[in-house]
């Protein structure tokens, strides 16, 4: 096949589309740690260098250079620490009254376990078949009820299960072709101090 210069610099445009889009982290939301392979190179080149059924996630059309039935299953631990100091807050507009008292709410985070599992399967010499399961969105912390941001917030919580099937074909020794559906179930808990009053309660 030979690349017209009009069809390269198409490539080349999409190619770039895609890298920009792919930095895109969800609001802080977006949890990275899919691959236990691919942590321990700090996700560089996920693409296209997983060579591990954690491909299903990253890129699909990598599961051609896996061989038979691959099952692979880890875990990472989030591990957040954060500190917030009040520095003359109020809430005034919201509330009639001054500096809110209370505490700075302590540590909000808690050690936080990220499973993931992917297996794959060849079908054929031309197609694959693999599935993956993983929580590529979270968010979980809870300040001390009396902290001085409790009408803001208490908890916050975000639990995401991922389902990926996946297919891949090989059109040939350079050219492999995947897709996936992402199928998610989401689940939020958002609490916050109610104010009985000016100052609140």
């Amino acid at each position: 096949m030979r690349l017209t210069p009009s069809f390269a610099l198409l490539l080349t445009v999409f190619a770039g589309i895609t890298a920009v889009n792919s930095a895109a982290r969800a609001a802080g939301f977006y949890i990275q740690e899919q691959s236990v392979s691919g942590l321990g190179s700090a996700f560089s080149g996920s693409v296209t260098n997983l060579h591990d059924p954690s491909t299903v996630y990253f890129n699909p059309a990598g599961m051609t250079q896996l061989e038979g039935i691959q099952a692979q299953a880890g875990a990472h631990l989030l591990v957040p620490n954060a500190e917030m100091t009040n520095t003359g807050s109020n809430q005034a507009a919201a509330l009639g009254g001054g500096a809110l008292s209370g505490g700075d709410g302590g540590n909000p985070y808690s050690p936080s376990p990220v499973p993931n599992a992917f297996i794959t399967y060849q079908v054929n010499d031309i197609f694959w078949a693999g599935l993956g399961i993983s929580a590529p969105f979270g968010l979980a912390n809870e300040y001390d009820s009396d902290w001085f941001g409790r009408f803001d917030s208490v908890k916050t919580e975000l639990l995401t299960i991922d389902i990926q099937p996946s297919i891949a074909y090989q059109v040939n020794d350079w050219l492999s072709l995947g897709a996936g559906v992402n199928i998610q179930h989401a689940d939020a808990e958002l609490t916050s101090a109610a104010a009985a009053g000016p100052g609140g309660g």
